[in-house]
């Protein structure tokens, strides 16, 4: 089911942005907040994993909108 969310949230970042960096920050992000959700409906923490790889990732995009068109 994961799988599946996933390939839902890729192509409609892809379909309602196209081939432009947005596409991929937005699905980025919110790939990441599916995996929280997941972790924590299942296990009731939020693991490290995806606060300080978010954090980093989130920096690290930002970083990208300095050099982009938007």
């Amino acid at each position: 089911m994961p799988e599946l969310a996933t390939a839902v949230i890729w192509g409609w970042m892809a379909s309602r942005y196209g081939s432009e960096l947005h596409a991929l920050r937005a699905a980025l992000f919110l790939t990441l907040l599916l995996g929280i959700l997941m972790t924590d409906a299942r296990d009731y923490i939020i693991p490290d994993e995806f606060s300080l790889g978010g954090l980093a990732l989130g920096l690290g995009l930002v970083a990208t909108r300095a050099f982009s068109a938007d």
